[in-house]
């Protein structure tokens, strides 16, 4: 005859509450796997809420991975990190971090191609060098671009009106420094030369001896005093002497 009964059931009951308690603490391992699709679109994701361009802008080519990633744990978790700013185009490198209950556990390097649409200025047919440029001459195509070139013309605006410093061929595109100001006043031709301080105002005649552009300063020699000076091309006919 057991004469502690209430013993062993105190001691039974206590080793119950440790393997509850333990059970607690290890919790349930999960198997959360990470396809190759998965990830992409997580790093998609990821991209189209960063990135300055429209989603309908931009398209996506990720460079294949090898395996899916399997993972056990209680509490999966991910964050993904640029490893290169590109600014959301061209060739990138993304990491995906891999945590379980915020412990880090595995990391994965995922490579993808962005590709931006944008509006580029184009000739709309065979334009001949110092040609100054028509609404006519130029139009607006879209194209896939992997790099912002510094040198892109994307509005007509930008370009109607200047000067073609090269020559071009039709659908080629036309580039900023391929633009200047239209020449207004030509090596040779008379001007008014004007000198304006207050309420004082003086005017001559002279002869440009260099082209110029609007806004650009110019030599100009004095017709009377045959004395050159230089003075900022104000119209196709005069230039004003600034102090």
């Amino acid at each position: 005859m057991n004469r502690f009964p209430h013993v062993k059931l105190l001691l039974f009951l206590a080793s119950m509450s440790i393997l509850i308690i333990n059970n607690a603490h290890a919790g349930i391992q999960k198997e959360v796997k990470f396809t190759q699709g998965r990830i992409h679109n997580l790093v998609q994701d990821y991209i189209e809420e960063n990135m300055p361009w429209s989603k309908d802008a931009v398209r996506f080519e990720f460079a294949s991975q090898r395996d899916d990633i399997v993972l056990q744990g209680e509490k999966i978790s991910h964050r993904i990190v640029e490893l290169h700013n590109q600014g959301y185009i061209g060739e990138s490198r993304f990491s995906v971090k891999y945590y379980d209950r915020n412990t880090f556990i595995r990391e994965s390097i995922v490579r993808v191609k962005m590709e931006v649409q944008r509006d580029i200025v184009v000739a709309s047919r065979s334009l001949s060098r110092d040609i100054q440029i028509g609404e006519a001459d130029v139009h607006v195509v879209k194209k896939w671009v992997s790099r912002m070139a510094p040198n892109i013309v994307s509005n007509p605006r930008e370009a109607i009106g200047k000067r073609l410093t090269v020559g071009a061929a039709a659908n080629e595109e036309i580039q900023a420094g391929y633009l200047k100001r239209p020449i207004l006043i030509k090596r040779g031709a008379p001007v008014r030369i004007v000198y304006e301080r207050g309420a004082l105002s003086v005017s001559a005649l002279g002869y440009s001896e260099e082209d110029g552009v609007s806004g650009g300063m110019v030599r100009i020699k004095n017709a009377a005093s045959k004395k050159a000076v230089h003075a900022r091309v104000i119209d196709d006919s005069s230039v004003a002497i600034e102090f």
